[in-house]
């Protein structure tokens, strides 16, 4: 599995560059990749603003207490753990 780091790509996150250097590199489209981030903007907006599939990763011991988008809407899907990753994928 491919890990794809800002600094080595180029762009930073939520840079729309950096989403499509990566589906360039995986010769992708947006529809078919994922980001599971913990960053609320950079990861999860940033990802889903490009066209790709997202899921929030809110960890709570590190004060990521970002539980909405622009003040209203919950952010959905959601976990508290990466492990809750596969089973909400229902692999």
């Amino acid at each position: 599995c491919p890990l794809f780091i800002s600094s080595e790509v180029g762009w930073r996150k939520p840079r729309e560059e950096f989403y499509r250097s990566i589906e360039a590199e995986l010769s992708l489209p947006a529809s078919r990749l994922l980001m599971v981030g913990d960053d609320l903007v950079n990861d999860y907006q940033g990802a889903t603003q490009a066209g790709w599939q997202a899921i929030f990763l809110h960890r709570r011991d590190r004060g990521k207490a970002a539980t909405a988008v622009d003040g209203e809407a919950v952010v959905e899907p959601r976990v508290d753990a990466l492990e809750q990753t596969l089973a909400l994928l229902e692999l």
